[in-house]
């Protein structure tokens, strides 16, 4: 009991070195991209692995019951000492004397037929192992929507940086002109105070939105499972996600029953269906009788067994006339009746071979089973077994309902995602000259900084505005994207 804490800090330590090796193996020297990030977030998910170990689990059953066909083969040896009184196993009779036995067996037996349980059960196995694969492809979908969003939150972040930034590049070019401008008294210092806010205002936004990034960056590792690394070095690739929106096609859509029996919980529940079915053939089987067919062959030593025992020659028996002790009269004379007998032809000796090889029987046997009351056993076994195949279909229909209310929502979603995105698109058009107008005359000195900067801030809602309806728009594809994938 002492060693158990070694054993659980020795487990301990090598699962950290084996985490710890997985996460070297990342190369963060190159930007990644969405498809490589899904890709680590799955092979790091510890409930995935989980999946495949019960993968394995149900694929050793599935085998296991495939094998079941086949004949079992058992032997067994047996040492017997005896003493005091005992049977000799030769003359069948009871000896005072000690005595020691061997005991040989070799059988075998297999099911010929048995109401077809061992079929069912395979087939029933086949779509266990089914279910394990679509319990792992429904952890897979749910963690590459996970990745998705936050990948795609990064980069809308890293956006925003770039807004920030250029509205902080803005400020500093005002703020240097204005100041110029005071110091030469063409501009009052309200206005000049006015810049100094604004200025700091858009120097915390800068810092903000790198916070954000460093935020986003750290829920991408934690989605994708890896941790220990320094979010700075994260750098993501934008190749599959362009600068230009997916143009979207409504002749590209996929139908959404089609969507929905392709889902992979929906799949998993199906899978689930069938094999609670097959379950009923399995129970039902116990009503039918069982025909096996058993073979073997045995052997038996005993220390009580004669040194040397007889053996006939049945092809050149040895027949000799023996007295009776029997007489008849005849005319008042005796007669003794002769008897025939046959002789051995000789004598075998029997060492401990010897006797195994003469004491050897072998054996064939059909054998039928039928069952004639069993307490309602299998009845009752068969009506569970048929709860459970509605219970499953109820299960499948739930699920059904929620996948298709969900694809419903993204498929809504998306629509008014691309008409928000289209809409500020527009808008930022509009806003954008009259900024630039706004800009040359504030530049000319004939607007003032009130008015000028309640442009710019409008300006700069309606980029931040447009840069989030663009990657709102941007996930709502990607993640109905996801949903067809299991539809090609």
């Amino acid at each position: 009991m002492q060693m158990k804490p070694y054993y659980f800090m020795l487990v301990f330590v090598g699962w950290s070195f084996v985490i710890s090796a997985q996460n070297k193996a990342i190369d963060f020297s190159e930007k990644l991209s969405l498809e490589r990030c899904i890709e680590l977030g799955i092979a790091h998910n510890p409930s995935v692995i989980q999946t495949a170990v019960q993968t394995d689990i149900s694929r050793i059953t599935l085998k296991q019951s495939i094998d079941n066909r086949l004949p079992s083969v058992n032997s067994s040896i047996s040492q017997f000492f005896s003493f005091g009184r005992t049977l000799d196993p030769f003359t069948n009779e009871y000896k005072q004397s000690n005595a020691y036995y061997n005991n040989y067996n070799l059988g075998a037996s297999v099911t010929v037929y048995n109401g077809f349980q061992l079929k069912n059960a395979i087939e029933q196995n086949k779509l266990n192992l089914q279910v394990s694969q679509a319990e792992a492809n429904t952890l897979k979908f749910t963690q590459s929507v996970q990745i998705a969003n936050a990948f795609l939150l990064v980069l809308n972040n890293e956006e925003l940086l770039t807004i920030a930034q250029e509205q902080l590049k803005m400020s500093i070019s005002q703020f240097e002109r204005v100041e110029k401008l005071f110091k030469i008294g063409s501009t009052p210092l309200a206005s000049l105070n006015e810049l100094k806010i604004q200025l700091a205002n858009d120097e915390f936004a800068v810092k903000n939105a790198k916070n954000n990034i460093l935020s986003s960056k750290l829920g991408l590792l934690q989605a994708m499972n890896i941790h220990g690394y320094s979010v700075e070095n994260v750098q993501l690739s934008r190749e599959d996600v362009q600068q230009e929106l997916i143009t979207y096609n409504a002749d590209n859509q996929t139908n959404n029953d089609e969507l929905v029996s392709n889902y992979p919980s929906v799949l998993l529940n199906k899978t689930k269906v069938k094999a609670s079915a097959f379950g009923i053939n399995i129970v039902k089987a116990g009503l039918f009788p069982t025909l096996s067919l058993s073979a073997g062959l045995s052997s038996s030593y005993s220390s009580l067994a004669p040194s040397q025992f007889p053996f006939y020659d049945t092809n050149n028996p040895i027949v000799q006339d023996v007295p009776t002790g029997n007489f008849v009269s005849i005319g008042g004379k005796n007669y003794d009746v002769i008897g025939k007998t046959q002789s051995p032809n000789g004598f075998r000796k029997l060492n401990y071979f010897g006797q195994l090889d003469f004491n050897l029987n072998q054996y064939i046997s059909v054998n039928l089973s039928i069952l004639i009351f069993d307490r309602f056993t299998v009845k009752n076994r068969i009506t569970n077994a048929n709860l459970q195949v509605k219970s499953a279909e109820g299960q499948l229909k739930i699920v059904e309902e929620q996948v298709l209310r969900e694809i419903e929502t993204l498929v809504l979603q998306k629509d008014i995602a691309k008409s928000k995105y289209e809409a500020v698109r527009e808008q930022l058009k509009i806003i954008e000259e009259s900024y630039k107008f706004a800009e040359s005359k504030f530049n000319l000195g004939t607007m003032n900084y009130v008015d000028f900067n309640l442009l710019k801030t409008n300006y700069e809602k309606t980029k931040i505005s447009l840069t989030q309806a663009k990657y709102e728009l941007i996930l709502k594809e990607k993640i109905y994207q996801l949903y067809q994938k299991g539809v090609k």
